[in-house]
This record gives structure tokens, sequence and C-alpha cells, in this order.
């Protein structure tokens, strides 16, 4: 019998992207994807910030970069 998703749930897709994301970003920043040990503090300033300005240039987040290094 199916049932009603919860209104709280977390949609497949954004769990999804979520797992992706944060995979990606630890293998870039080369830090453990089990235990996020490790990795670049630096890479991972950049990474964050240049996904900042992508969320605000492109689909005009309401975000404040991180200032530049």
């Amino acid at each position: 019998m199916p049932t009603e998703p919860q209104e709280d749930a977390t949609p497949v897709l954004q769990y999804f992207a979520f797992g992706v994301y944060q995979q990606m970003y630890c293998l870039i920043c080369g830090a453990d994807p089990e235990t996020f040990n490790g990795g670049d503090p630096d890479i991972a300033y950049h990474l964050i910030r240049n996904s900042q300005n992508i969320a605000k240039d492109y689909w005009s987040a309401d975000i404040e970069p991180y200032p530049a290094k």
C-alpha cells in the first residue's frame, strides 16, 4: 500500500545532490569523504567562494561571498 510523503522529508533529488556534492567537495579538497579529515583549507576556501560568486552572479542569490584573501 503506497504511503503519503512526509511534509518535512528531504526530496530525493536534493538528498542525492547533497551526497554527490559532499563527495566531490572532499575529493577536490583532498579530504577523506568518510571522515572529512585532512584536505587543504585553502582549496576549500576558494571552492566555497567560487560557489558563492556563481550563486550571486548567475542566480541573484542574496549572499555575500567570503572576502578575497
